[in-house]
């Protein structure tokens, strides 16, 4: 799944892969859990402090995402929870579009 904007996200698998990645302006709590499988949780670059992660065992990673501090009161937190029994779970958090990117998407496909 890409560029997932729901509010709160929930997903399972209990065997293969589960890959989301969420908005570049996401922000919130995000928890991935797989006992027997095999976690990952990214970034961009960009995203710097405003990541965070709380705990991280080989089983669970649990994080946050911050507002940027000029935004905080505007922002809507969302929460992502992913679960796998014996699969791998992949969360990314994409670097936020520039407003040069967002100009010079080809508007055609959407």
């Amino acid at each position: 799944m890409w560029n997932i904007n729901a509010p709160n996200l929930n997903a399972r698998v209990d065997f293969g892969v589960l890959t989301v990645a969420v908005p570049g302006d996401f922000v919130g709590q995000f928890i991935a859990r797989s006992p027997y499988g095999f976690l990952k949780a990214g970034h961009g670059a960009s995203l710097g402090a405003r990541y965070a992660v709380a705990k991280e065992t080989l089983a669970l990673i649990e994080g946050s995402v911050q507002a940027q501090a000029q935004v905080k009161s505007t922002v809507t937190m969302k929460s992502v929870t992913l679960d796998a029994v014996y699969g791998r779970v992949e969360l990314f958090v994409p670097d936020p579009e520039t407003k040069w990117e967002r100009a010079h998407h080809d508007r055609s496909h959407h």
